[in-house]
């Protein structure tokens, strides 16, 4: 269970935390931004599980299709939210 979640949310969020930190666009901490792209990929890992209608998770056993399933659900939530981040910033940088 715990290298399945390590896989499915925690090196994601590490990647995207890592790399918005390099890159200095915020000026936050690699631990908030870790915080907030940990959250981001969770909650939109477990709303999809949620809307597959599992309404109780036993997370002892996983198939390869799950985790290929949930990784790639962790890929495009980090490059969704990054999206959407940078179109607003560019959008309040034109309101200033």
């Amino acid at each position: 269970m715990d290298l399945i979640f390590l896989l499915i949310a925690v090196c994601p969020a590490a990647a995207a935390a890592g790399y918005e930190c390099v890159r200095g666009e915020d000026g936050r901490s690699f631990g908030a931004a870790f915080a907030e792209w940990f959250y981001c990929v969770t909650f939109v890992n477990l709303a999809l599980l949620y809307a597959r209608g599992w309404g109780s998770f036993d997370f002892t056993a996983f198939s390869v299709v799950f985790l290929l399933k949930y990784m790639l659900s962790s890929a495009a939530a980090v490059a969704v939210v990054w999206v959407g981040k940078r179109g607003y910033r560019f959008l309040k940088r034109g309101r200033d």
